[in-house]
């Protein structure tokens, strides 16, 4: 082959192979039971799969968890229960993996406030390592607020591959009895690392109508985690009834009229309170699981992008 041949060749594959990462799933499989969650992670809010450590899956529980992370294998079986040096949180709701400067994070969203009056919510960030022999220390703690002033329940953070961090409303208006429209909120990578000690305002990012997606006004449209995928070209948010993977890439701003080519409602076995969803380990599945004594996780494949 001469070198004209093999460069346009290499092009092609390239070209394919980017476009399979945005390219939208034309098939998903029905969800697969792949495991069960330890006891241990019965009030199950959040979790992620680390690149770093092949097979490694990081927990959180959420209100009334005393400060600490969980590590299991992808079938739920508990490895390591990890105590937090110094966090006394108020209601953990999310967790992500991310870039830390050269390291990789796992970034811990102290964010919960279902009755709305939390002046300020914390995100700790913590160094992956190979083993933390049960113990961790935070290496950022950031305090944060919302631009309008108010405050709000967000039970879903992602950190996106370029750094910058995300965050979602689960908002419920009790009087009109209807889930409000998802807030987005973020901070770019620079921000989010200057002067750490300083109480960070968040951006207003814009919003998604998940209720007008699903076709439900109630709490079953609420945001209860989210995740991005690796290539950040694609990302999923996980409600009390669906999971919705949009086909593109969120740091580069969100679409103003959305349509059924930019998503898709994935096919799944709604779980009793499902707070935790992650792309797996080879990219093209989501991983989900909920709250619950012996907690089923559940496996989505795409079949066909």
């Amino acid at each position: 082959m001469n070198h004209s041949s093999f460069f346009a060749s290499a092009v092609i594959v390239f070209l394919v192979s980017q476009n399979s990462v945005t390219a939208p799933c034309l098939q998903w499989k029905n969800p697969e039971r792949v495991g069960t969650l330890d006891d241990r992670l019965s009030e199950a809010s959040g979790m992620d799969i680390s690149k770093q450590f092949p097979g490694r899956v990081y927990h959180i529980n959420d209100s009334g968890s005393k400060g600490e992370f969980l590590v299991t294998g992808m079938d739920g079986r508990l490895q390591e229960r990890v105590s937090i040096k110094n966090f006394k949180p108020v209601d953990t709701e999310d967790l992500s993996l991310g870039p830390c400067g050269a390291e990789t994070c796992l970034f811990i969203a102290d964010t919960g406030d279902n009755q709305r009056e939390r002046k300020t919510s914390t995100i700790i960030a913590i160094t992956e390592k190979k083993s933390f022999n049960g113990k961790a220390e935070i290496a950022t703690r950031f305090t944060i607020k919302y631009p309008d002033g108010k405050a709000h329940d967000v039970e879903s953070l992602a950190i996106h591959p370029n750094g910058s961090l995300f965050v979602v409303t689960k908002d419920y208006d009790k009087k009109a009895d209807r889930a409000e429209v998802a807030q987005i909120y973020w901070l770019p990578t620079a921000e989010l690392w200057k002067n750490p000690r300083a109480t960070k305002t968040l951006y207003a990012f814009g919003e998604l109508d998940i209720a007008k997606i699903i076709g439900n006004h109630s709490a079953e449209s609420l945001v209860t985690s989210m995740t991005i995928h690796s290539s950040g070209e694609r990302f999923a948010l996980l409600t009390y009834s669906k999971i919705i993977e949009f086909y593109f890439d969120i740091s580069k701003g969100l679409k103003k009229d959305l349509t059924p080519a930019d998503y898709t409602v994935l096919p799944t076995r709604v779980l009793l309170q499902q707070e935790a969803v992650a792309y797996a380990t080879d990219q093209d599945a989501l991983i989900y699981t909920t709250e619950d004594e012996e907690a089923p996780i559940y496996q989505v494949q795409c079949s066909q992008r």
